[in-house]
This record gives structure tokens, C-alpha cells and sequence, in this order.
């Protein structure tokens, strides 16, 4: 009776393994990665058409311990606790994987911005912007988290198959004028795995991180704050990528990191930054120094943008954000100690108040000139004075893409006169003296290079702009990098927005005059992607010319890749932007 028993319970287990490893054929168990003793990180298993993959979401790389200082390194030690700071600071309270709900640091909008999107999204953002005590759930200032997605096949060659080599890693940087943007990215990631793993037969991971915005994150002016916080978030991020990807099946001596807007201005700040791994963030530096290497090897930036803010500019917010702060809490607030002290909902106000009432155009915030100088300044100059100077990561390979028309952005129909044209660069810099407006009025972008009956004060303004924010950060890159690779996006504007995010992320382009566009991103995603993995390895499947050999770049439009032209973006006037007298000190603009 005994024996039949244990025979019984032994076909039963069985059974139970049989039944069990067939279902994981069809649904693998979602693995678990532990990256430190404290961190284990759960994934859950997607899949879309043929592809499967293994999403693991809101993984913690950095700890916000108080305002407007450099994030504070993740605490590891299983002896000891560790101290959240600042009790005032807001924090998630629940972590799961939709993408609603996920973390997401700040948001704020410019009014100009949100009257140039669809009526939808106008009432949304004015039914938020008329209650300032308004915060969505998952808005919180400890935010600091990222996202891993890798395919199953990369995860079973590089875990059950040692003598497989580990997958490259490619991080999205968002983009968002600095105020705005997240991790999540809204759309289905499963094109761009399974294009990787057509392409190579390890595959590719795709991380996608999120950093402080806004005042949160680029409150500067002050030798009380950290400036940059926002850029040291990103830089944190690259560094646990560094330490931690190889236990996801991650190469890290193959990361290529990409954005758009925003996302690409920021890369151009890492280019250009100092190497201070050994005073930022040590810990996550590999032990051996022969191996703390630049924290990518490859960078894709479509349309880096953003404002060199002045130091007088950066004093100017400052002020201005105190006295927001004073006029929404009902107190004097006259230094950064007591800002810091401010409930979350009196500064999240502060920050949407500042933020929508931006000049058009601008996003008050962002990059700046480090207050404090030294070994610890991560931006001390602008980086077209360091590139310039020859101050850059020059081991790191770069493709860029800029679009035709770029200040079409920041078009408006009200600057008709001389006087709107001049206004307009006011306001962009209302601390500089009126004779630098005049001479960039009457030298740099005279009225009489500009037709009258075509807009002309409108099309001067779009310039003048497009050069400031995008153009002339194409143009030194391309410059002044020896592997530096370009493209120019001569499209219908509804195929140039957001154009890098869907080239990457979907697989659909839009209809124009009921023609899919659909294949010119898959050609412009299979670019990408070959650049990304391939540019270090002498591979000819790159199939892209460097942009010294004949100043030339790929021009893509409609059609598709439409060949080689002579760049475009040759201006003298970045010249001018480049040797502008707004620079690291208190002198000329300021």
C-alpha cells in the first residue's frame, strides 16, 4: 500500500514537471535579477506578433535625499539603513508595471507649447494648469528609476549560453524641453527588439531612463544648489548601466545612448562634460581602473536642443521662483534653505506656474553654467566653447540628424515688424543690454536678407532661434568630431515629429496623400541600429559616410534615403553664437 503510494505521488510530480515545462515552452517564467543584495528586480514576460520579451520596470538607479543636489547613490548594505533626507520630498508609493502608474518626475508645460497642440490636449493641460494643488499620483520628485527591455532570445543565449557573447545596450534619453518627458515609451518596443535580433544574432537591449525636470531639476543661480541636478540624474543612470546591465545579458563596452530635443541636448552636455567619475558617483565605477571607461561608445542625436542660459539669466529665475514661491505658500521666501523646506504641492505649483508662463519658444529651465567652479563642475562652459576648444569625449562615435526648417517650432504670426524681431530675442534673453539686440538685429540677422512679403520678420525670428537651439549644436558636433556621421530630414512636418521616437519605437509612419511612409522609418530604424552596434566594429554594414570625408550628409525625405548632399547647415552665423560675449562669468551679456 505504501509502495503504490510513493509510485502514484512519483507519476504525479511528474505529470505536474511535464505539464509544467510544456507551459513554460509557450509562457517562460519571468526571471529575477539581483543586482545587489538589498535589489531584486522582477520582470514580466510580453510578447507582440513573434517576439517575446521581458519587461523589467520602474528598477530604482539613484535616491533623492534632498532638493536641488546631486542625486544621492543607491544604498546597498543589508547592516545599515539608509536616511531618506529631506522629509518634505515626494515619494511613489506604489511601484508596479502599468504605465499609468509608473513614477514619473514633475511635469510642466508652456502656455505657447499647449496652445500649439490639438484641442484635446489643450483642455486637459488648462483643466490642470487652473488648480495648481492638482498632482497626478505618479508625478513625484523621487523619481528615479528606469526601465529594462530584453528579448527572450537574448536572455537565453547570454544566461544558458555562456559562449555567447552579451547583447549591446541602447539607452533612450527623453526628450521635453527639459520640463516634461518620462521613461515610458507609449509605444509597443518589440519592432525595434526584433529588428536587433534580424540584424545580430545576440539581439539588443533597450533601457529608457527618468531624471528631475524643471525647477526640481535645473534650478540654478544659486551656490546653494547643485546646478544640472537633472543632467547628474542621467549621468548616475549611464553609470548603473556601467555596473549592473551585464546581469540582464548586457555588453558594456557596447552602450549607445540616443534622444531627441531634449534628449539629444543633453547627450551634448555628457559629450562635453568633464570626466569627474572619480567625484561623482565612485561606486559605480568598475574596481580596476583600467576598465572605467567613458560611460557609452556610440551617441544618436536628433535635433539637440536647448537654450544657453546666461548666469544673469539663471539669477534672474531664481529670483523669480522665490518670489513665486512667496506669493503661492503665503510667506516670505528669500533663500534656497527655506524653498527646500516648501511642501511638494506649494513647489509643484511654483514650478507650473514659472514653467507655462515662459517666453515663446523657451522652457525656463534647463542647462546652465555651474555656479560652482572646479573639480566638480559638470558644465562649465557652453559646450560650443568646449567643442571649440577640443574639450569632448573624442573616443565616442556620433550620428546626427537635423530637420529642415527647425525654427518652424518657434514661428509666430504676431512678430510682423523690426521691433516684434527684437522683442522676441528680449525676451529670450531678458537680461542682456539692448545694444547686443541691436547688433543681432542689424548684423547677424538683418532685415534685409529676408523678404517682406514671405513672412520675413516671421521666417528671422524661425532662424534666428533655429540656429541658437539646434542648428549650430549640429554644426560644431559635426565639426569638431573626427567620427561624426549626419543626416538632414527634408519631410512634410507631420513625418518630422517626434520622428526619431517612431523611427525607433514603431513600425507605422504616417499616410501622406494616402502614401504609408511606414518603410522609410524602417529603413531610418535599420540605420540606427546598425550604428549602434556596428560603428567600433569596421563593418561595412554601417554603410555611412563620415561627415569629413566631404562635409556631406544623408538626405532623407519622403521617398526614402535619397543619397549624399553637401551639408546644408554651412552658417557663419554660428560663429557668432559660438563666440557670443554671454559666457562662464558675469561680464559681456550678462
Amino acid at each position: 500500500m505504501l509502495l503504490k503510494s510513493i509510485v502514484e505521488a512519483i507519476i504525479f510530480l511528474l505529470f505536474i514537471n511535464e505539464t509544467t515545462a510544456k507551459k513554460n515552452k509557450t509562457t517562460p517564467w519571468p526571471p529575477v535579477v539581483k543586482t545587489s543584495r538589498k535589489a531584486l528586480h522582477r520582470s514580466v514576460y510580453k510578447e507582440s506578433g513573434n517576439l517575446g520579451y521581458y519587461s523589467f520596470s520602474n528598477i530604482r538607479y539613484g535616491r533623492i535625499t534632498n532638493r536641488f543636489t546631486a542625486p544621492a547613490q543607491l544604498c546597498t548594505s543589508i547592516f545599515r539603513s539608509c536616511h531618506n533626507g529631506n522629509p518634505s520630498i515626494s515619494r511613489p508609493t506604489t511601484l508596479d508595471d502599468s504605465v499609468n502608474d509608473s513614477p514619473k518626475c514633475s511635469q510642466a508645460i508652456p502656455q505657447w507649447k499647449i496652445e500649439n497642440i490639438d484641442k484635446h490636449e489643450k483642455k486637459r493641460e488648462n483643466t490642470s494648469l487652473s488648480s495648481l494643488t492638482h498632482i497626478p499620483l505618479n508625478e513625484v520628485e523621487d523619481c528615479l528609476f528606469l526601465d529594462i527591455m530584453v528579448p527572450r532570445k537574448t536572455w537565453d543565449q547570454t544566461h544558458i549560453h555562456a559562449k555567447v557573447k552579451l547583447a549591446p545596450v541602447l539607452v533612450w534619453i527623453h526628450g521635453g524641453g527639459f520640463t516634461s518627458g518620462d521613461k515610458s515609451l507609449h509605444k509597443d518596443p518589440s519592432p525595434l527588439l526584433a529588428h536587433g535580433i534580424e540584424l545580430l544574432k545576440e539581439g539588443m537591449i533597450v533601457v529608457s531612463i527618468n531624471y528631475r525636470l524643471g525647477l526640481f531639476g535645473f534650478l540654478s543661480g544659486d551656490y546653494g544648489v547643485i546646478s544640472n541636478a537633472g543632467l547628474l540624474d542621467q549621468r548616475m543612470a549611464l553609470g548603473w548601466v556601467q555596473s549592473y546591465i551585464i546581469k540582464f545579458g548586457g555588453d558594456r563596452s557596447r552602450v549607445a545612448v540616443i534622444g531627441e530635443g531634449a534628449g539629444a541636448g543633453s547627450i551634448m552636455h555628457h559629450l562635453t562634460a568633464p570626466n569627474i567619475s572619480s567625484h561623482f558617483f565612485p561606486n559605480l565605477q568598475p574596481s580596476s581602473r583600467r576598465h572605467r571607461e567613458f560611460p557609452f561608445r556610440s551617441a544618436i542625436l536628433q535635433s539637440p536642443t536647448f537654450l544657453p542660459l546666461i548666469p544673469s539669466q539663471s539669477e534672474n529665475t531664481r529670483a523669480k521662483v522665490l518670489a513665486m514661491a512667496s506669493k503661492i505658500s503665503g510667506r516670505q521666501i528669500k533663500s534656497i534653505n527655506k524653498l527646500r523646506k516648501l511642501p511638494y504641492d506649494v513647489l509643484y505649483a511654483v514650478n507650473t506656474a514659472i514653467v507655462n508662463n515662459s517666453s515663446y519658444g523657451t522652457f525656463t529651465f534647463g542647462p546652465a553654467i555651474d555656479h560652482v567652479k572646479g573639480a566638480k563642475s559638470y558644465v562649465p562652459d557652453f559646450p560650443l566653447r568646449r567643442l571649440r576648444a577640443g574639450v569632448m569625449a573624442k573616443d565616442v562615435a556620433i550620428l546626427l540628424g537635423r530637420r529642415k526648417n527647425e525654427g518652424n517650432l518657434f514661428k509666430t504670426k504676431h512678430i510682423a515688424l523690426d521691433s516684434g524681431f527684437k522683442a522676441l530675442l528680449t525676451c529670450t534673453f531678458p537680461t542682456v543690454a539692448k545694444h547686443h539686440i541691436d547688433y543681432m538685429s542689424e548684423k547677424v540677422y538683418p532685415k534685409s536678407d529676408y523678404d517682406s512679403f514671405d513672412h520675413g520678420e516671421v521666417n528671422r525670428s524661425a532662424d534666428a532661434l533655429a540656429d541658437l537651439f539646434v542648428n549650430c549644436n549640429v554644426k560644431y558636433l559635426l565639426k569638431y568630431y573626427r567620427t561624426s556621421y549626419g543626416y538632414f530630414l527634408d519631410m512634410a512636418s507631420i513625418s518630422q515629429d517626434q520622428l526619431l521616437k517612431r523611427a525607433l519605437f514603431s513600425n507605422d509612419g504616417p499616410y501622406l496623400d494616402g502614401f504609408n511612409t511606414s518603410f522609410i522609418f524602417q529603413s531610418l530604424q535599420k540605420k540606427l541600429i546598425w550604428f549602434s552596434t556596428f560603428i567600433w566594429s569596421g563593418s561595412d554594414a554601417v554603410d555611412l559616410k563620415r561627415y569629413h570625408e566631404k562635409s556631406e550628409v544623408l538626405l532623407v525625405t519622403d521617398d526614402g534615403l535619397s543619397g549624399y548632399i553637401p551639408d546644408p547647415n554651412v552658417r557663419n552665423r554660428c560663429h557668432y553664437w559660438a563666440e557670443a560675449p554671454y559666457g562662464g562669468t558675469s561680464r559681456g551679456w550678462s
